[in-house]
């Protein structure tokens, strides 16, 4: 029987939890009381997750779906940093420019006590980075690039899109992978 390789790396996707804003001459800004009330309704709706560590998901919803904005991990906790002045003087840069929707979050942290993530958060950031950067190549990460490196045509890279070979379908099949330009693979097996 395997083994859950996994057992210490599992984290639980906590959210999609509202952020408060207030709006002053059309223009969105999340304001010292709106982040006190965020703070308080997380303690309400999930004690105790303010003080996991993981990586957090600022996003912006509207009608046409939820749009990751920023992406980044916590060394210390959640309100440490996902809450920061400075996180804040980010959030409150996008709502100004005008991104459009409702601004929320997504915590991504460990479900129970005891074991430690900490030596996985950066490979989990940068791989969330990776995904939300594929979904809005405006991402506000100052580090948005994604993975420093890329499989071509399969993962990462922002190159053209690229018709996959069957050896490289074959190897995607096999290991699970979801190509970056699924609509150009030629899915046609070789003769």
């Amino acid at each position: 029987m395997a083994q859950n390789l996994y057992a210490g790396q599992i984290l639980a996707v906590y959210g999609e939890f509202d952020i408060p804003y207030g709006t002053r001459n059309s223009v969105k800004h999340i304001r010292d009381r709106d982040k006190t009330a965020f703070i308080e309704d997380l303690n309400k709706s999930g004690p105790g997750i303010l003080r996991k560590q993981g990586v957090y998901v600022f996003c912006m919803r509207d009608g046409n779906g939820m749009l990751p904005w920023y992406v980044a991990k916590t060394s210390a906790s959640l309100k440490d940093e996902a809450l920061s002045d400075s996180k804040l003087r980010k959030y409150n840069s996008l709502l100004h420019d005008g991104v459009p929707g409702e601004a929320c979050f997504y915590f991504l942290a460990q479900r129970e006590r005891g074991t430690e993530v900490r030596t996985y958060l950066s490979s989990i950031e940068e791989f969330m980075i990776a995904a939300a950067y594929d979904r809005n190549p405006e991402l506000a990460n100052t580090n948005s690039a994604g993975y420093t490196w890329c499989l071509d045509g399969i993962i990462g890279g922002n190159g053209p899109r690229k018709i996959l070979t069957y050896k490289e379908i074959e190897f995607c099949e096999a290991m699970g992978i979801q190509p970056d330009y699924k609509e150009g693979i030629n899915a046609s097996k070789r003769s």
